[in-house]
């Protein structure tokens, strides 16, 4: 029974694989050169949960190509670009969390017109791909403009070699494309946007910043005057947010200047977004917990409220805990621990902890006892896992078929829930010994 708690547990912890397009967060901003001609910073966003990974080198790693391409309006190409994004198991990866993600940001700088853009990015490992498409402007050329506005999670003073594409002066912001916080976990936000004078005078420029929520009252405001001396001006500045309520609002900024476009107002606007904290996934959760309930429970589960089938799950798994003094449940922590390491180390053609080395992993953990051999005469490559302590010594056959470090297991001994292949003994060739399996 212990083993198939374990086993169900695992199934918890897989996310569920996502068909069809590869989930990107895309975001481009205008922002204006001393020349007047406009930069275009278009940021994308993947989260590591959307990606899919295999073992290169030792190391887990995902693979994004990214095709970019620019069209002037008549539709002919002015600009294209492909290349390759790594990520690996040293670039601190979170599989485990929602927050852990890639971020990148392209940048164009065009003159004055209207342009194409298309950006095309493929997740090389599981073929998922997306094409963003958009038609923009240039900003205006006036003497007195405003730039898009920029919604960032976080500011800090730029730091060499760290998030060196995200900065504004002497500051990086990390872009939130899809300008969306978690209730309850993130607690601030920053904006950044731009004024240009290009008509130095000595008349001071009234800024006013509000954001507002759906029923148009204010939230935040500031309001300054400013006399501008440079033609590019930068304005930043973090928000807290940790009252405001689940919903969309509106960021704000105007600009005007007595002297400037007959003392009229620049505006822009930009739209953020506070969601809830994902609720838990009951499918899931319920997936696992079915084969421990009675066919009367099912049908009462059926019938409930989300909060009833939320209390019903949790108190499933409150029963399963080995220590219910301890606020964790220690023994889904080990399996998320075998999770985490079967992710770096028997990842291959499938996620590590599917394929069969990965399994046996996290239902067992490390061997006692390990034998493996490469290719021999008409034999495969192999590897025999043994365990020994707990009462019952368990042997695991694994065969490399493809050369490439993708195991499958073959044989076992004393685990009647694993099946072995009747035609195991012709992949080892004549000179196997079955003494190792002893």
């Amino acid at each position: 029974m212990k083993n198939k708690i374990i086993w169900l547990i695992i199934l918890l912890l897989i996310p569920a694989i996502l068909l069809g397009s590869l989930p990107v967060y895309i975001d481009c901003n205008r922002f204006l050169t001393n020349e007047q001609n406009t930069k275009f910073e278009i940021t994308y966003k993947i989260f590591h949960k959307d990606l899919a990974f295999n073992m290169f080198n030792k190391m887990l790693t995902s693979q994004i190509e990214v095709d970019f391409t620019i069209n002037n309006s008549e539709g002919t190409e002015l600009y294209q670009k492909d290349f390759t994004k790594r990520i690996t198991s040293e670039d601190n990866l979170k599989f485990s969390q929602e927050e852990g993600f890639f971020i990148d940001k392209i940048n164009a700088v065009l003159r004055p017109g209207t342009y194409q853009f298309e950006l095309a990015l493929m997740d090389d490992v599981s073929g998922k791909k997306i094409i963003w498409e958009k038609q923009l402007n240039t900003l205006p050329q006036n003497n007195f403009g405003l730039s898009d506005i920029e919604i960032s999670s976080f500011s800090r003073p730029a730091a060499k070699n760290k998030l060196s594409n995200f900065r504004h002066k002497s500051r990086s912001f990390l872009v939130n494309p899809n300008r969306t916080f978690i209730n309850e976990e993130e607690n601030n936000f920053v904006y950044y946007f731009e004024i240009y004078v290009f008509e130095l005078i000595p008349d001071e420029t009234k800024i006013k910043v509000e954001v507002v929520n759906e029923s148009d009252s204010t939230l935040f405001i500031q309001e300054e005057e400013k006399l501008i001396t440079n033609k590019i001006t930068s304005f930043w500045k973090k928000i807290n947010i940790e009252a405001w309520q689940v919903g969309t609002y509106k960021l704000k900024v105007a600009a005007s200047n007595p002297e400037l476009l007959d003392g009229k107002k620049i505006t822009n606007q930009k739209s953020l977004f506070i969601k809830e904290k994902t609720k838990i996934d009951l499918e899931t959760e319920y997936n696992i917990a079915q084969y421990f309930l009675s066919n009367k429970q099912k049908k009462v589960y059926e019938t409930m409220s989300y909060n009833g089938k939320k209390k019903l799950l949790e108190s499933f798994w409150a029963a399963n805990d080995p220590n219910p003094k301890t606020e964790k449940n220690e023994l889904k922590n080990l399996i998320e621990q075998r999770i985490e390491y079967a992710k770096q180390h028997y990842s291959t053609l499938t996620k590590g902890w599917e394929n069969d080395r990965g399994r046996i992993y996290v239902l067992y953990g490390k061997p006692d006892e390990r034998i493996e051999r490469g290719f021999d005469y008409q034999a495969k490559p192999f590897i025999i896992w043994k365990y020994i302590s707990g009462g019952m010594k368990r042997v695991y056959l694994f065969v490399d078929f493809t050369g490439q470090g993708n195991y499958r297991l073959v044989w076992c001994k004393n685990d009647e829930n694993e099946v072995t292949d009747p035609q195991w003994r012709s992949y080892l060739g004549p000179y196997f010994d079955d003494q190792l399996l002893e």
